[in-house]
C-alpha cells in the first residue's frame, strides 16, 4: 500500500546530483552532470502520485518547488486512513531500536501526533519516546539485546575501564560485528541472534578480559573500587548500582556467596574474587539488554 520497489528506484533518480569535495564550500553541493532531470513518478496510480522532473535542490542550493519536491511528496503521503505515514515510520523504528520489537498502534498514534505537532522534529520526537511512561515498562527494559557495540561501550562506561582501542576490532568481529561494515544497506539487524551461543561465549570472554585487565598491553585497564570497610554485601550491591543492574534475589546472594570464599580482604582475593564479580556482572543475562 505504501510504496513498491518502483518507489525506490524513482525516489534514488530524484535523490541523484548531490555531491561531496571536503575542499569546497559547501562540502556538499549539487552536480549538473550527476542529476537525472527525466521525468519520474512516485507513488503511481494512488491520491498522492507526483509526476515530473522530482528532484530536491537545483543547482544553486534553492529546493524544488513542492509540486516537484521529493521530499515534500515524502511528508505528504498518508495511509488509507489518512495517517501521515513518514512520521508513523518512523516511530515504529525508533521506538523499535530504543525500546521494544512491536509499538501498539495507539502508541504509534500518540508519538506520530506529536512529532507531527512538533514540525517534524527528531529531537522532540526522541525527548518525547524517552519519557513516555510505556519505555519504562518491564518490556522495554528487558526485551531487546545489546548489540556488540553496544555491549563493548557500556561495559567500558560502566567499569570505568580504558583500552587501547586497538583490541576493539578483534573482540566485536568475534561477536558478529564488523565495524562500519554492516552485512546490508538496512544495518544490522536487532534481535535475539546477537545472543545465540558462540556469541554468547565471546562476550563472556570480552567480560573476562576487561575485568582482568590490569596494563594497555593487556588491552584493558581496569581497577576496582573498594570502600573501606567493605563487606561482600556492600561489593556486590555497589558493583550491580555502577553496572545500573537490578537482578533476582536468588542472583544477589549467589553473587555474595562468591565473594565470601577464600581470604576475603587479601591482595591476592581482591585481585581474584572482586575482578571475578565484575566478570560474572557483565556476563549476566540482565546486561546483554537495554
Amino acid at each position: 500500500e505504501n510504496y513498491q520497489q518502483l518507489d525506490v528506484q524513482e525516489l534514488a533518480r530524484a535523490l541523484t546530483g548531490f555531491n561531496y569535495d571536503d575542499l569546497k564550500k559547501p562540502l556538499v553541493y549539487m552536480s549538473e552532470w550527476r542529476f537525472d532531470p527525466a521525468d519520474k513518478t512516485l507513488f503511481a496510480g494512488r491520491p498522492f502520485e507526483k509526476s515530473g522532473a522530482l528532484g530536491v535542490e537545483n543547482l544553486d542550493g534553492t529546493p524544488f518547488p513542492a509540486a516537484t519536491n521529493a521530499l515534500d511528496t515524502l511528508f505528504a503521503h498518508r495511509d488509507r486512513l489518512g495517517r501521515p505515514t513518514l512520521a508513523r515510520f518512523m516511530v515504529r523504528k525508533l521506538w523499535a531500536w530504543f525500546a521494544t520489537p512491536r509499538c501498539e498502534d495507539a502508541l504509534v498514534t500518540e508519538l506520530a501526533d506529536a512529532f507531527v505537532a512538533s514540525g517534524y522534529g527528531i529531537s522532540d520526537l526522541i525527548r518525547t519516546l524517552l519519557t513516555h511512561d510505556a519505555f519504562y515498562g518491564e518490556e522495554a527494559r528487558s526485551s531487546t539485546a545489546k548489540m556488540p557495540v553496544e555491549f563493548l561501550v557500556q561495559a567500558l562506561l560502566g567499569l570505568g575501564a580504558k583500552t587501547t582501542w586497538s583490541v576493539v576490532p578483534r573482540y566485536l568481529l568475534e561477536m558478529g560485528m564488523e565495524l562500519f561494515n554492516p552485512p546490508g544497506v538496512e544495518g544490522w539487524r536487532h534481535g535475539s541472534a546477537w545472543l545465540a551461543a558462540s556469541r554468547y561465549l565471546s562476550r563472556m570472554a570480552l567480560a573476562q578480559a576487561m575485568a582482568s585487565g590490569r596494563a594497555s598491553e593487556d588491552g584493558f585497564v581496569f581497577r576496582p573500587r573498594v570502600a573501606k570497610g567493605a563487606t561482600p554485601t556492600s561489593l556486590v550491591d555497589e558493583a550491580l548500582a555502577q553496572l545500573g543492574l537490578e537482578v533476582p534475589p536468588a542472583t544477589r546472594q549467589r553473587l555474595m556467596d562468591y565473594l565470601s570464599g577464600g581470604e576475603f580482604g587479601s591482595e591476592s582475593w581482591y585481585e581474584m574474587k572482586l575482578r571475578g564479580l565484575y566478570a560474572l556482572l557483565l556476563s549476566l543475562p540482565e546486561f546483554q539488554v537495554h
